[in-house]
């Protein structure tokens, strides 16, 4: 899906408003936006679980929740742009979610200056599962899942919170908030870097683990009683490293940034 700056606009601004309320939903079915006309509908798809679950995404939120059931559940929220609300319900009805074979995306025409649209999506899966998401605009979420899981975004933010397996992600403009759950890792460890953005882990206070952060402009810091590296040259705010075990060490849990703060924080 090829898209247009007002496109981009569009979905960041609505995607932005659907993950600030922790779940994807219609507020109302439509509203004005750059003297266009928008709409809006949620689609609901349950569907089987094999295991791995691939999510493409365009424009718009993914929020990943782990559950009890053993299957899927797939809530899309669509959203389109158009020059008359007519033509804008008429793009919606346009627009495939494919939930099967362990796949999840939306298809639909080529976007225009005066015609887009985006999904934003909510998923529950098993807790046990593996999960590779791939986003282009908007932000992502991925919570109480233990498996493979695999992630990329190239603008928006990334929330992780009490994951466990191995967990290995990228984003490229999109601050990375870390949530550790338990009193260890479940799992061989985490990996996840960003280009430009800062990086918090929140670390329950009795928590074992290897911690290793990393930036290239930015600073380090932690409340852990441990000394964190100097920027380069001695320049503050240039750089920084940090490695250290918390507990009784364990699995490592490795952040680093290009630009941006890391900050680890027992609680």
């Amino acid at each position: 899906m090829k898209n247009t700056f007002h496109t981009i606009v569009a979905g960041l601004a609505l995607a932005g408003a659907a993950f600030a309320q922790g779940t994807v939903q219609c507020d109302s079915p439509g509203w004005r936006i750059n003297g266009m006309e928008t709409f809006c509908k949620m689609v609901e798809i349950p569907a089987a679980f094999n295991g791995s679950l691939s999510v493409k995404s365009g424009n718009g939120v993914t929020l990943i929740r782990g559950w009890d059931e053993a299957g899927v559940l797939v809530r899309a929220q669509i959203q389109t742009t158009a020059a008359s609300v007519y033509d804008a319900i008429a793009l919606a009805d346009r627009i495939a979610i494919d939930a099967t074979a362990g796949q999840v995306q939306a298809m639909g025409p080529q976007t225009t200056t005066h015609l887009s649209w985006g999904v934003s999506w909510e998923i529950f899966v098993p807790h046990s599962a593996d999960v590779s998401l791939a986003a282009v605009n908007g932000a992502i979420a991925i919570s109480d899942v233990t498996g493979r899981i695999q992630f990329s975004v190239t603008n928006g933010a990334v929330t992780l919170e009490r994951l466990g397996g191995q967990v290995d992600g990228t984003a490229v403009n999109g601050a990375i908030a870390i949530t550790l759950g338990g009193d260890h890792w479940d799992g061989t460890g985490l990996t996840v870097k960003t280009s430009t953005g800062a990086i918090a882990v929140r670390v329950p206070h009795d928590y074992s683990a290897h911690f290793e952060a990393a930036t290239t402009v930015g600073t380090i810091s932690t409340n852990y009683p441990v000394n964190t590296s100097g920027g380069k040259w001695g320049i503050p705010g240039l750089g920084g490293s940090l490695s250290f075990d918390a507990g009784a060490g364990g699995v490592p849990i490795r952040v680093s940034t290009v630009v941006g703060a890391v900050r680890i924080v027992a609680e």
